[in-house]
């Protein structure tokens, strides 16, 4: 039944008084996003009282979110609150952009991206950390990736341009955000703070593309035979073997772990793991119809589903990219990873503690050699 309000497109008063806008734009029969927009008074009002705010949100995350937590249920339309706390136990949408999003009225140009986050305010993570309290959940950040900032800068850096990353402007296949961490983030959000016109952000519902895979396959997926490695975002090489789909039982949900490009990033360890990637690379050159985009523009935010499910739920996981080259040297995306409060704690305190972690010098690369069919570093 609330699947069908939130398919509904429609303009209402709340009892609060507040006008909002709910929609849900229908990509085509295997995707759809729900769009909402905060009304202009109520992102002025949570504008206005950020900007007075003097607690750094970088120095005391946890004190910030529960105030600015607070304020936004106080000023958010109902509607909105309701279906964050939803989404956050995959009840409610699997993907959700807001629109109208607080963020600081000056944005810094014309400098590093580290350098104009120094100079802004502080209005568009306190946001971001707001929403992350609705949603009962906390940011988390691997200490090797962007120092372990809780909201990262995802922005071209002049060494890293011509990469497939958040550093660098080149299309990103499709893939789960951080599939070689002990346990990945549960959800995404991403604060667009200087648009592009080219580059749009992807998404791909993976639960109907699983239900095309043979049982013979799926089962491969669940075992033990692939080695990931992380990404050029980390200041060192980190690799972990997991199985491509696992069932964490404590929780009761079912997670997938793939990128589109495996080549690059999943080294198979048998010769079935082996046909399994094959596969999997076939089965996404004739399943890309149903990827779905959307291009952020200034002040709109972007949450969804890090490629997890409950057992048995009708709501889907995600997998993400980005297509276009990115134009604008200064295009600014900010992102938080997402986890449940009580184990995002947990992460922190097992930091420097992490089974199956390989660390290799910080200057290492990783790159396939396809005459050898192997991973070598340099």
């Amino acid at each position: 039944m609330k699947r069908v309000i939130y398919a509904l497109a429609l303009i209402c008063f709340l009892s609060s008084g507040k006008w909002s806008f709910c929609s849900e734009q229908k990509i085509n029969d295997n995707s759809s996003i729900i769009e909402y927009t905060i009304p202009v008074e109520v992102g002025e009002k949570f504008q206005e009282f950020s900007s007075s705010f003097s607690y750094d949100p970088y120095e005391n995350p946890y004190y910030v979110m529960k105030i600015m937590g607070e304020k936004l249920c106080e000023i958010l339309p109902e509607e909105l609150v309701g279906m964050l706390r939803e989404m956050s136990k995959n009840k409610g949408p699997s993907i959700l952009l807001i629109k109208g999003m607080p963020i600081d009225r000056i944005i810094p140009s014309n400098d590093s991206v580290l350098e104009r986050s120094k100079k802004k305010g502080k209005v568009s993570e306190n946001a971001m950390l707001g929403i992350a309290y609705i949603m009962e959940h906390k940011f988390y950040s691997n200490i090797k990736q962007q120092q372990g900032r809780i909201i990262h800068n995802v922005a071209p850096v002049k060494e890293y341009e011509h990469t497939s990353s958040s550093l660098g402007r080149e299309p990103f296949l499709l893939h789960i955000e951080n599939p070689y961490e002990r346990v990945p983030p549960y959800f995404l959000m991403l604060l667009c703070l200087e648009e592009d016109q080219k580059a749009e952000t992807t998404y791909f519902f993976i639960n109907d593309f699983l239900k095309t895979f043979p049982i013979s396959i799926i089962e491969n997926m669940k075992q033990p035979e692939f080695r990931i490695f992380s990404g050029t975002a980390y200041s060192r090489v980190e690799e972990r073997i997991v199985p491509l789909i696992s069932e964490e039982k404590e929780l009761e949900i079912t997670r997938l772990r793939l990128c589109e490009d495996h080549k690059s990033s999943i080294e198979p360890l048998s010769v079935r793991a082996k046909e399994t990637l094959h596969y999997i690379e076939k089965a996404f050159s004739n399943y890309k119809k149903s990827m779905a985009s959307v291009k952020l523009k200034k002040g709109e935010c972007l949450i969804f589903n890090n490629g997890w499910w409950i057992n048995g739920a009708r709501e889907k996981g995600v997998m993400h990219g980005r297509k276009g080259y990115i134009e604008n040297p200064y295009r600014w995306i900010q992102r938080g990873y997402l986890y449940p409060q009580t184990l995002a704690e947990k992460l922190q305190i097992r930091e420097h503690k992490k089974p199956g972690c390989v660390i290799l010098p910080k200057r290492s690369q990783r790159i396939y050699d396809r005459d050898r069919k192997r991973f070598r570093h340099i």
